[in-house]
């Protein structure tokens, strides 16, 4: 992956935080005073993510669930990753026939960049790529962009994180330290909930300017970043956006697939 193309999504980034408030009526109609409003913006006006298309409009439906193979779309577009690059060989998973011919791309750049592995099965590693992916697989994904080794008990800070998987506690201690995660406003987690579309964009949000910033990033970079990124705003969201274990610029053109397909994952599998 390039620096190049993250740093095209970058410039998108930083450019529609500037320009949010005059482009207000590019906003979905479903997020106006939403927690995550401003990160989902920002994401999309970045190419990250996209609304669903209805009759009435185009939404984005922040309570959705995200699929893995979703997922996979999400972070390979905020990576500046080139999917058409990538394909499956047809031995990655045991499951592989059942990936829609979009997700494929997606989720074999994902897969060779060793980013999203699969979930494991006594009958072999599924990559589930319909099912909705858990907050620990997502996070689980972002964490391997980090590096370091921070202590477990970074994790303790959240009263449930006895919840967390053990294959997920390294990666997720990484987001921590980095600052990436905070949890509810009761001190929860929540690993094993899904995670939503809102709670999607707002990580990823979060994690862009991290990419270049970040001491310890696994990004592999060709320049120094030429943007001055601001530091994002973090509302504190209400509790309830949490329930479940993925700016203004020109108009994105939505990609063939169908937008539901399309969502970011991350793994569950105690493979590793």
């Amino acid at each position: 992956m390039s620096k190049i193309g993250i740093a095209s999504v970058l410039a998108v980034i930083l450019f529609a935080a500037s320009t949010m408030t005059a482009h207000a009526a590019s906003r979905f109609p479903d997020m106006d005073g939403h927690w995550a409003e401003s990160y989902i913006a920002q994401m999309r006006n970045a190419g990250v993510i996209q609304g669903i298309n209805t009759p009435e409009g185009t939404f984005f439906y922040p309570n959705r669930n995200v699929s893995r193979a979703e997922f996979a779309a999400m972070l390979t577009r905020l990576l500046g990753i080139d999917p058409g690059r990538y394909s499956l060989a047809g031995n990655e998973f045991i499951d592989n026939a059942q990936i829609p011919g979009w997700a494929r791309p997606y989720v074999a750049a994902m897969f060779q960049r060793g980013y999203i592995t699969g979930r494991a099965t006594p009958a072999g590693v599924r990559f589930d790529a319909s099912s909705p992916i858990t907050r620990a697989e997502a996070f689980t994904v972002l964490g391997r962009l980090l590096t370091g080794t921070p202590p477990d008990s970074v994790l303790h800070r959240f009263s449930d994180h006895e919840q967390i998987p053990g294959w997920a506690r390294p990666e997720i201690a990484r987001l921590v330290q980095a600052g990436l995660l905070t949890g509810t406003a009761d001190g929860r987690l929540l690993p094993l909930n899904n995670i939503t579309r809102a709670e999607s964009a707002a990580i990823l949000a979060r994690l862009a300017p991290s990419l270049f910033s970040l001491p310890y990033t696994d990004v592999e970079m060709e320049e120094e970043s030429p943007f001055e990124l601001p530091e994002l705003e973090d509302p504190a969201p209400p509790e309830e956006e949490y329930e479940l274990p993925e700016t203004d610029l020109p108009e994105i053109d939505p990609e063939p697939e169908p937008e539901e397909e399309i969502e970011l994952e991350a793994d569950s599998p105690p493979e590793e």
